[in-house]
């Protein structure tokens, strides 16, 4: 895989927060003109990016991703949605806590309601701002 930078996202269900912050993060990468891929494709990438959720084998999310220590380890950061977040990974699943980082994104957002999906886009770019790097020389 080489020296891809690696973020991870995680709310509680991996369905509405961390999959749109993903999606954020990736398109803010690409334009600044780096390379982003997930698990499924990352040979050759600048970046990988991925989401999951504490709770997804409690609320049972088709195809949404389970938080493991082993993601955890993986990732280089990690941006949690909430507190409530924060606490399930420290204390359910003791994350390295150097790695995480709190984008204080309330659980508010239904992403198939078009005005919360634009609403939680534009503060997920807000929030994320500061940690794209600059423009890909």
């Amino acid at each position: 895989m080489g020296n891809s930078k690696k973020y991870l996202f995680v709310c509680l269900a991996n369905s509405h927060r961390s999959p749109t912050g993903k999606d954020v993060f990736t398109d803010m990468l690409q334009e600044r003109g780096y390379t982003a891929g997930d698990l499924e494709d990352e040979i050759g990438k600048d970046f990988l990016v991925v989401s999951c959720g504490t709770r997804v084998k409690t609320y049972e999310i088709e195809g949404a991703r389970q938080y493991t220590a082993e993601l955890g380890e993986w990732a280089d950061v990690i941006f949690s949605a909430d507190k409530y977040v924060d606490r399930e990974l420290w204390d359910g699943f003791e994350a390295p806590m150097k790695k995480v980082i709190n984008l204080e994104i309330p659980d508010i957002y239904k992403i198939y309601l078009p005005n919360d999906l634009f609403a939680l886009r534009n503060l997920l770019r807000e929030r994320l701002a500061e940690y794209v790097p600059e423009k890909k020389k």
